[in-house]
């Protein structure tokens, strides 16, 4: 009768355990068509052009770690309207895309993305000179977490060099962050064809893991490794 009980305590162990092992993977991967979309736009939103910034995503630990360049870069692409644009809008732009711990502030004399207009009193972008690489990336794991998301990306380069020789059919070389040429695709071709060539060679691209966290105010961008 004692080795019974031992028996049944051992097996309902073994079911607890394996009860809230997959109740936990569950939840992990209970991931909505929703919350995808809004992880990929967020990404959009803070991905800018090597070019410009020296890498299109920096890795950083913190906000306040991440190149100052990078950051109001990326203000400057996500602003609207720069019709007499303060340095107070300017900030709390910042804020809105980083949250409320970037303790950064774009200054008053700086002048390498924004510079004051003496006549208007107001701040107006400086022009962005871009190459004909497309700096992007594509999500290839996210995984769900209590207070946010762990996501993985894929980055690549799409070289348009051909389209601007006017050809009405061209390919578009796929390369990576180092520029070297992995692979072409037609521009008659749909775009989920370029991932595809990518993910066929996606040992020779550069994978970065962005840990995202939630706010009220939607997600921000903790930190990138």
């Amino acid at each position: 009768m004692k080795k019974l009980i031992i028996t049944i305590c051992i097996l309902l162990l073994i079911f607890l355990t394996l009860f809230f092992y997959t109740k936990t993977n569950q939840q992990k991967q209970e991931l909505t068509i929703e919350e995808i979309e809004k992880i990929e736009k967020y990404i959009s939103t803070i991905y800018m052009w090597k070019e410009v910034t020296k890498d299109a995503l920096p890795k950083f630990n913190t906000i306040n770690e991440a190149p100052e360049k990078w950051i109001w870069e990326v203000v400057k692409k996500n602003i609207d309207n720069y019709d007499l644009l303060t340095i107070e809008e300017i900030n709390k732009k910042g804020k809105e895309i980083f949250g409320d711990k970037l303790e950064k502030e774009y200054q008053k004399d700086q002048k390498d993305i924004f510079i004051l207009n003496q006549e208007t009193n107001s701040y107006e972008p400086i022009s962005t000179e871009l190459d004909n690489l497309n700096d992007t990336f594509f999500i290839n794991k996210i995984e769900k977490e209590k207070k946010g998301y762990k996501v993985e990306i894929v980055e690549y380069l799409e070289d348009y060099t051909e389209e601007t020789m006017g050809k009405e059919e061209y390919e578009i070389s796929i390369k990576n962050t180092k520029e070297e040429e992995i692979s072409k695709v037609k521009n008659t071709e749909e775009n989920q064809k370029i991932i595809e060539e990518v993910k066929n060679n996606i040992e020779k691209f550069n994978k970065k893991t962005i840990q995202l966290e939630k706010t009220s105010n939607g997600i921000i961008c903790k930190n990138v490794q």
